[in-house]
C-alpha cells in the first residue's frame, strides 16, 4: 500500500490523489518526527518531504507560511499544501505558480479562490487540467469550458451533459477542434440543424451524424456540395441516389469510386467522369460493361 500511494506523489503529471484522511496520514507517515531545530531548516524538509510528507506536520510555522519556502517544497511534493499556511493557500499568486505545474493543486484552494470567477479563468488558462477537479456548477458554465478547451482540448471529455447537448457551445467547440464533436450528446448528432452547420464548418464531421442522419438528402447534399469525398461517410441509400452522386462527382471525381456499384455503371455518371478525366477508354470500357448487363 505504501509502494502505491508513494508511487501516486512522484506522478508529476495530473492524476487522482488520495485525499489526506487520518488513515492515509498514518501510512505515509514513514518516520517518527518530533519537534525540533530540524523541523526549521528547508534543506531538511526538502530531502524528507520526497519520502515521507508527513514531515510536513512538524515543520515550523515559518517555513509554512513562507512563499518561496513553500513553493519549492510543494514542488517536491504536492501533498504537502496539506500543512501551508491558509493565507497562502489564499494567495492567487502563489496558488497559480503551483497550479502551472501541478492541476492538482487546485484543490488545496481556498473556498475563496475555488469561488473566484476570475481566479478560475486565470487557473485553467495556466493549466486546462484543473477543470477535473473543479465544482460541478463550473463545469456547466460555457465560457469556463471555452477557455480550457482552447488551451487542451482534450479536457472536453470533462464537460457536463448539459454542456455537451447545448447546440451553440458545442458549435463554437467545433470552431476551434473540429474533432471534438465526437462528445456531442446523442441528441444533437441527430438533429439534423446542428449537424448542417456542423458540416458547413468541416465536411468530414458528417461521419458523427447518427444513422438516421447519413440517410438524411438534405445533409448528404449539403457535405457531398462542399466536399465531394465525404460521399463516402453516408448511407447506402445516398450513395445509390444519382442525384447525391452527381453533385459529389462535380465536386470531386474520385467521389464515384464511394458511389454504389449500380450508380457506378449509370452512363451519365460514367460520361461525367470522362469529362472530368479525359480519359476515353474509361468511359468505353464501362459502357460496353453496362451494355453487355444489359444484354
Amino acid at each position: 500500500m505504501l509502494d502505491i500511494i508513494k508511487s501516486i506523489i512522484g506522478i508529476k503529471k495530473v492524476s487522482q490523489y488520495p485525499s489526506l484522511n487520518d488513515t492515509t496520514m498514518s501510512i505515509l507517515e514513514t518516520k517518527t518526527y518530533t519537534n525540533g531545530p530540524q523541523m526549521s531548516d528547508i534543506n531538511f524538509l526538502l530531502k524528507e518531504v520526497n519520502e515521507d510528507v508527513g514531515v510536513m506536520k512538524y515543520a515550523d510555522k515559518k517555513i509554512t507560511s513562507n512563499y518561496i519556502l513553500m513553493v519549492n517544497i510543494a514542488k517536491r511534493n504536492i501533498l504537502s499544501l496539506e500543512f501551508c499556511s491558509p493565507t497562502l493557500r489564499d494567495d492567487y499568486n502563489f496558488m497559480l505558480e503551483l497550479i502551472s505545474t501541478n492541476a492538482y493543486t487546485y484543490t488545496f484552494c481556498s473556498e475563496r479562490l475555488k469561488l473566484d470567477r476570475n481566479f478560475n479563468h486565470q487557473a485553467i488558462d495556466t493549466n486546462a487540467w484543473v477543470v477535473q477537479y473543479m465544482d460541478e456548477e463550473h463545469l456547466k458554465e460555457p465560457e469556463i469550458f471555452l477557455t480550457a478547451i482552447k488551451s487542451n482540448g482534450t479536457v472536453i471529455k470533462y464537460a457536463s451533459p448539459e454542456l455537451r447537448n447545448n447546440p451553440n457551445f458545442m458549435l463554437n467547440v467545433v470552431d476551434v477542434l473540429p474533432w471534438a464533436i465526437e462528445y456531442a450528446s446523442d441528441e444533437l448528432k441527430d438533429n439534423i440543424y446542428f449537424m448542417l452547420k456542423a458540416v458547413r464548418k468541416d465536411t468530414n464531421l458528417v461521419v458523427h451524424a447518427s444513422n438516421r442522419l447519413k440517410k438524411d438528402k438534405n445533409l448528404g447534399v449539403a457535405a457531398v456540395h462542399l466536399n465531394g469525398l465525404a460521399i463516402k461517410h453516408l448511407d447506402l441509400t445516398l450513395k445509390d441516389n444519382i442525384k447525391v452522386a452527381r453533385i459529389a462527382m462535380k465536386n470531386n471525381k474520385d467521389a464515384y469510386h464511394y458511389i454504389s456499384n449500380r450508380l457506378q455503371e449509370e452512363q451519365e455518371l460514367i460520361y461525367l467522369l470522362q469529362e472530368q478525366t479525359g480519359d476515353k477508354n474509361e468511359i468505353e470500357q464501362r459502357t460496353n460493361k453496362g451494355n453487355i448487363q444489359d444484354n
